[in-house]
């Protein structure tokens, strides 16, 4: 009887921990795949915000060329100003 209980105590150590290490390991493949679903997220945000850093970049070119052909208009508009002025100077003294 004695041998019995004591074998029956061995199976059932040896089932519960087959289950627990089943259970282990259904969770670890779980976990595996939640960071490896969090990975790819992350990759494919930082692949958007390269894609939205290179806009940026390029958007800002665009401004100093904007920028750069403003500055050019405004000396072009100051010195037909100047031009202008003096025309009227030169034909007021006439």
């Amino acid at each position: 009887m004695i041998r019995n209980v004591s074998l029956t105590s061995v199976l059932l150590a040896a089932v519960l921990a087959t289950g627990c290490a089943s259970t282990t390991k259904d969770q670890q493949d779980a976990a595996n795949q939640r960071v490896d679903e969090v990975a790819s997220k992350v990759d494919e945000a930082q692949a958007k915000v390269s894609a939205v850093e290179q806009r940026a970049n390029e958007a800002y070119r665009l401004a100093e060329e904007a920028l750069a052909a403003a500055k050019a208009a405004q000396q072009s508009a100051d010195a037909a100003n100047e031009r202008a002025a003096r025309m009227l100077q030169q034909s007021s003294r006439k």
